[in-house]
């Protein structure tokens, strides 16, 4: 869930720039992608994934 917060934050937390919005959407989709493998691996029932589709 950090790395969610820090990805939505409209600043880089490390550069203290503000993000443009094609790195946001670069940074959240690889979130998205770790939540839907971490998802996967659990083997959980079929409608908890579905949860993360956006």
């Amino acid at each position: 869930m950090r790395a969610l917060g820090e990805a939505y934050h409209p600043f880089d937390l490390e550069r203290g720039e503000a993000q443009p919005p094609e790195r946001l959407g670069e940074r959240l989709s690889a979130i998205w992608r770790r939540l839907e493998a971490v998802a996967d691996a659990a083997n959980l029932p079929a409608r908890a994934p579905a949860h993360l589709q956006v």
